[in-house]
């Protein structure tokens, strides 16, 4: 069982890592859809299965997209 401090340590590595996709400019799930102005149920309803949208960089578990890449994408859809 984790601790208060042990998960106040994980809160805070998550933090970092959330301000260090920020300065290389990559995207999670929510900031992908405020660009594009969807919800959730549509990225991956319809435009997640598009063989144009980008791929997401893996970070781990976790998958995080190129903000410039899908903004070039998306100067080139209509959505």
């Amino acid at each position: 069982m984790m601790t208060d401090a042990g998960r106040q340590r994980a809160e805070r590595r998550f933090q970092l890592q959330l301000e260090a996709n920020r300065r290389e400019g990559l995207l999670n799930v929510k900031e992908v859809c405020t660009r594009l102005r969807c919800g959730n149920t549509k990225f991956y309803a319809s435009i997640i299965t598009q063989p144009s949208f980008p791929r997401p960089v893996l970070i781990g578990a976790r998958k995080l997209w190129r903000a410039d890449e899908v903004d070039a994408w998306s100067l080139t859809q209509r959505i």
